[in-house]
């Protein structure tokens, strides 16, 4: 039973540290919009998108999506599907998780500002 209670620990630790990781990405793409903007398509479609479809349904080059999704997936803001071949999609959970903590970083800034 420890055993069992200590790897799940472990695993929430790492969890944790993946979505650290993942805000502090998140918070990198207000300085690059084509992955902003491909990011929050990939999100509001709520499916998984090949490059040629984001092409276009965005309007833009092949390569500037591709680069795009190479340095999104760099930063394990999206995944390659497993069941769509040459699509990407994004970890809504994980996405909701990162903006929890980043509130929750907020509200203990301002307490520390009250304080």
């Amino acid at each position: 039973m420890k055993n069992r209670e200590r790897k799940g620990k472990e695993l929430s630790e790492e969890l944790l540290k993946n979505l650290n990781e993942m805000k502090n990405n998140l918070s990198t793409l207000q300085r690059s919009p084509s992955q902003l903007n491909i990011l929050l398509h990939i999100i509001s479609s709520g499916r998984s998108l090949r490059v040629s479809e984001i092409t276009k349904e965005l309007k833009t080059t092949r390569k500037s999506v591709e680069r795009a999704l190479a340095k999104l997936y760099a930063k394990g803001l999206i995944q390659r599907s497993q069941f769509r071949k040459g699509a990407y999609h994004c970890n809504l959970r994980h996405l909701i998780l990162c903006n929890l903590l980043t509130d929750f970083d907020i509200m203990e800034g301002l307490k520390q500002r009250e304080g």
